[in-house]
């Protein structure tokens, strides 16, 4: 029966012209669907980001995606959307809001003319947003040091019992973005007292002998965004 609902659903959507994204449309979107109206803020707005290269699997079948998050000052909520595909595929590229005050997942999608935003509710499982989960306690330092993205870096040794590899670590980074590396699982602490900020990682987990790599690619004091809410047709997806 949900497949059938879904199927229905999606052949109404392409049928959307633009002009009607009105909330009539997500009005009979709930209809068909038996789930509530959704009403969504005007917009999410945004003004830091980072931009992340994530790498993991084998070293035969190394899987590369590059992820961009951004986060408003009160850190509210936050967005992630791939990025770094050929220009043509970005509009199917879904922008996820992860709203952690009302404790929903927003999934805003282009489909052709038609905008679509699927809000989905909040578990607890989904408000753990690392991106990086991989141990590093064990950490030793090395002489070695070099800037990056105009941090003083440091490089550090770890093994422990699930994971060996290296991690480059600034003991410092903008405050304004401390609680936005810490949570992405960016931050380590490297004593008892010092937490530092990871803007480069390379790890083998020792069972599976997977490998892991992690890269800060830019960071964005000042990022300038938003998402316009009202130009989509929200309803909200039901529970299973």
């Amino acid at each position: 029966m949900k497949i059938a609902i879904s199927t229905v659903l999606f052949l109404l959507i392409f049928q959307f012209p633009g002009k009607a994204q009105t909330k009539d449309s997500a009005n009979l979107l709930a209809d068909i669907t038996g789930s509530e109206r959704i009403s969504l803020p005007e917009s999410f707005v945004f003004d830091k980001s980072l931009d992340i290269t994530f790498s993991s699997g084998t070293k035969s079948n190394l899987s590369v995606l590059q992820y961009k998050f951004r986060y408003p000052e009160n850190q509210a909520y936050m967005a992630m959307t791939i990025t770094g595909q050929a220009e043509e595929s970005r509009e199917k590229n879904p922008e996820i809001v992860v709203d952690f005050e009302t404790e929903r997942i927003i999934n805003f999608m282009c489909f052709s003319h038609t905008k679509m935003a699927l809000i989905h509710t909040l578990t607890e499982s989904k408000k753990d947003v690392r991106i990086l989960k991989t141990d590093c306690s064990g950490l030793r330092p090395t002489e070695k040091s070099k800037l990056i993205l105009g941090y003083n870096c440091t490089a550090y040794r770890f093994e422990n019992e699930s994971a060996k590899g290296t991690v480059w670590i600034a003991a410092t980074v903008d405050s304004s973005l401390e609680k936005l590396f810490s949570g992405l699982g960016l931050s380590v602490l490297i004593d008892e007292t010092q937490t530092g900020y990871i803007l480069l990682m390379e790890a083998k987990e020792l069972n599976s002998g997977e490998l892991t790599k992690v890269a800060v690619n830019q960071v964005n004091v000042d990022d300038d965004y938003a998402i316009d809410s009202q130009s989509y047709v929200a309803t909200a997806v039901p529970a299973n």
